[in-house]
């Protein structure tokens, strides 16, 4: 089993400047990685790093691309001290009353500045002043990655391998464009056959830094790039359920009640299910099953597997 993270919601990159075409790299995904101080000490990432890590990253970005993106850089925000931001009425600048953060944030990973947005402070008017400008950012087909290996609460689980999960969206395509991946540090190895099966879990996890994860299905998009969930139109993000988690809309997860027929007798068994129309035609076919009527999500295991699955 592998143990992923269990977010609330998450934070939004913002715009940076425009990117000139003779710097595009096109739409295949990419990734930035940044390895943390806690695997680059571990003995065995000098092959670790090509034989597991690598592997893994080629596959998903093999695999993808980026549909749609805007021509403009992504930067991560950096933040007030104080939890909010304010805005000069005059000129619709952002800025900070107390303090701005020193550092943006991925979880407990610090983002360099060169990928983190500027930050201004003071009272408004003319008393606000730029503390830290804007770095040059990342391109709009890139995902920056952190890859550590931590024995943090995840790994407590004997079985677990590595976990992960993203960070921060896309402003206007809610792409997850940051998020981190730990490996275990018990498990980390390179001999078979654990290494075929790190490659694989690595794959897996990276699948769900890249979006698979609970809170991420109401942000799921259709064909035509539109929100399948409807949008708050002052926040512009899908509702919150009771959990804090944004709530998918029944056209992307519905709950089904099926007739359950067990040793014990028949029943009604209710199931969280996807239902969105690729994904039951893939299904449909795959099962040949012309009349599946969803796609049904995982309903057991702890925080790291319930409605993570399919």
């Amino acid at each position: 089993m592998q143990y992923i993270l269990s977010f609330l919601c998450f934070n939004f990159g913002i715009l940076g400047e425009p990117i000139d075409k003779r710097q595009q790299g096109g739409n295949r995904l990419k990734f930035i990685v940044i390895y943390r101080p806690s695997i680059e000490r571990h003995p065995m990432f000098g092959q670790f790093k090509p034989q597991v890590v690598e592997q893994a990253l080629g596959f998903w970005e093999r695999t993808l691309s980026v549909r749609r993106p805007p021509n403009r850089k992504l930067l991560i925000e950096r933040g007030c001290v104080e939890p909010v931001f304010y805005t000069d009425g005059r000129t619709g600048k952002k800025f900070c009353k107390s303090q701005c953060k020193p550092q943006a944030k991925c979880y407990d990973h610090p983002v360099p500045d060169q990928f983190a947005s500027g930050c201004a402070m003071g009272s408004g008017g003319n008393d606000i002043r730029d503390v830290y400008q804007d770095g040059p950012g990342f391109a709009p087909n890139e995902y920056v990655l952190f890859v550590e290996s931590e024995n943090k609460q995840g790994c407590t689980s004997g079985s677990t391998l590595a976990y992960a999960g993203p960070c921060e969206m896309h402003p206007t395509t809610d792409r997850p464009i940051m998020g981190s991946i730990n490996f275990c540090p018990q498990k980390v190895q390179i001999q078979e056959p654990g290494k075929t099966m790190l490659i694989g879990t690595a794959i897996h996890e990276l699948g769900h830094a890249l979006g698979f994860v609970k809170s991420n299905f109401a942000l799921m998009r259709d064909q035509d790039g539109k929100p399948r969930t409807p949008r708050d139109p002052v926040s512009g993000r899908p509702p919150l359920n009771r959990e804090r988690q944004y709530e998918a809309s029944e056209n992307t997860v519905r709950r089904i009640d099926r007739p359950w027929v067990t040793a014990a007798g028949s029943f009604t068994k209710s199931f969280l299910s996807f239902v969105t129309p690729a994904l039951l035609e893939e299904a449909r076919r795959h099962y040949g099953c012309p009349n599946l009527d969803g796609v049904d999500i995982e309903n057991e295991g702890g925080t790291g597997t319930c409605f993570a699955y399919i």
